[in-house]
């Protein structure tokens, strides 16, 4: 692939750019400190995806959230500021896209729209070549989650009612996307596909927080350095002196695309001449909680009963068992309640049948008592799905009356039905980052 193409995608994807300092270890989390200052602030490396790999980042980053007044993303805009950024996506002077570009980037673009926007290229010509990108680029990326990961920490933010500040200005961004070069979009609009080739490798290194080989990425590359210089530069000197003056006031945590953290001009090393102590925080690091949402998650393996959980706490384990007829047993294996400042309970039960016994009646007699156990509870939502693309299952949410709701996972592996069940005050549950680690780290033993 063009080198040009993959220096400026990965700046892009990661908001993004790396010039790597030798003495950085790799981490996306930093504490950051001054012995002047009686608090401590903390940058946080992000990604904008929605891959939910991507969000496995550990609670770390919530804790020290926690211990923040501010939360700082790169770009917070309020309602005139974003009818503005809008209207900028748009060609100057009614111009179209058909009249000031070449065939040769036209062309492509023009296919790729009616490829994967299923759309006529016309419907797009008055938009600005970096809008037409981002449409197509949202198409083709994987989206298990509605928020990229900055969006998920700015709405943890506003749910323990932190002051948000951005980094940036509207026209800081909108003035580097001006001098992204056409070779650019003539690469992406060629051949799409090679952003998800692109987006997994970059990916892999997230994950790994492997700043090291994101930086290797784009030294290699001939125009590296050229392209670093327009996505980061004075945008990373200008994200620091932000950081700094927000740091002086309160604690803050901000949020930066994880290219611009190091390297000589990174905002790390900036920080640190301007006489901050920066300590990397590890994702598993034993921190003191503020704040009942945040915890430290812990896998529980559960042999006899054929499967493994992850928990915020230690579950009571019971295992113990009841005949509901016949050769039909329930099972209760794991349990975190309601107590103190946990406001989330968190249950694991089984039914076990004969081999061939028809499930749906069991999970139907299941729902209907949890439904009748009080009075005005009733059920808001239920679907079938492929549990881990493979299992099937049922998920049903119930409203309950004490203002509770109730989101049930009934899971079938052959002769048993595994109930998970999670109990918590907020109705949104696709949003709801603990219900998706709780369902994401539950794994049943191969028979």
């Amino acid at each position: 692939m063009n080198q040009l193409f993959k220096t400026i995608f990965v700046l892009i994807i990661f908001s993004s750019g790396l010039l790597l300092s030798d003495e950085i270890e790799n981490s996306l989390l930093w504490e950051i400190s001054k012995e002047n200052q009686n608090h401590k602030s903390y940058v946080f490396g992000s990604m904008h995806v929605k891959d939910k790999r991507a969000f496995e980042f550990g609670d770390s980053v919530l804790i020290c959230l926690g211990k923040c007044k501010v939360f700082s993303p790169e770009l917070s805009l309020s309602d005139e500021e974003t009818d503005a950024a809008g209207r900028a996506m748009y060609l100057d002077n009614n111009e179209r896209l058909i009249n000031i570009l070449p065939d040769s980037i036209y062309n492509p673009m023009a296919a790729a729209i009616k490829k994967y926007l299923k759309k006529e290229p016309d419907l797009f010509g008055q938009f600005r070549l970096f809008a037409v990108y981002n449409f197509i680029r949202k198409v083709i990326q994987k989206s298990d989650f509605p928020e990229t990961i900055d969006g998920f920490l700015k709405l943890k933010a506003e749910e323990k009612g932190l002051i948000i500040e951005g980094l940036e200005e509207l026209g800081d961004q909108i003035g580097t996307i001006d001098k992204i070069p056409m070779s650019f979009y003539y690469n992406f609009f060629k051949n799409p596909d090679n952003y998800l080739e692109e987006s997994e490798a970059n990916l892999e290194y997230y994950i790994d927080e492997d700043i090291g080989g994101l930086h290797e990425r784009i030294i290699k590359s001939r125009t590296g350095s050229e392209m670093s210089s327009v996505l980061l530069g004075k945008r990373n000197r200008k994200m620091a002196e932000r950081i700094d003056e927000l740091s002086q006031k309160m604690p803050c945590f901000a949020v930066v695309g994880a290219a611009h953290l190091a390297g000589d001009e990174g905002i790390l090393n900036i920080l640190k001449m301007k006489g901050y102590a920066v300590r990397s925080v590890g994702y598993d690091e034993e921190l003191e909680l503020t704040g009942r949402d945040f915890v430290k998650w812990e896998k529980f393996d559960f042999i006899p009963a054929g499967f493994s959980a992850l928990f915020p706490t230690a579950p009571e384990e019971t295992e113990n068992r009841k005949s509901i007829g016949g050769d039909v047993f329930f099972y209760n294996h794991a349990s975190v309640p309601i107590k103190g400042d946990n406001n989330k309970a968190y249950y694991i039960t089984s039914i076990g049948m004969p081999d061939g016994t028809n499930p749906d009646p069991m999970i139907d007699q299941f729902i209907q008592k949890t439904k009748i156990a009080g009075t005005d509870n009733k059920i808001d939502d239920e679907d079938e799905i492929l549990f881990h693309d493979k299992y099937p299952a049922r998920e049903v949410i119930i409203e309950r009356e004490n203002e509770l709701y109730e989101y049930t996972l009934s899971v079938e592996n052959g002769n048993k039905i595994y109930i998970l069940q999670i109990l918590c005050p907020d109705d949104d549950f696709e949003d709801n980052y603990f219900l998706q680690k709780f369902l994401d780290n539950f794994e049943l033993n191969e028979k």
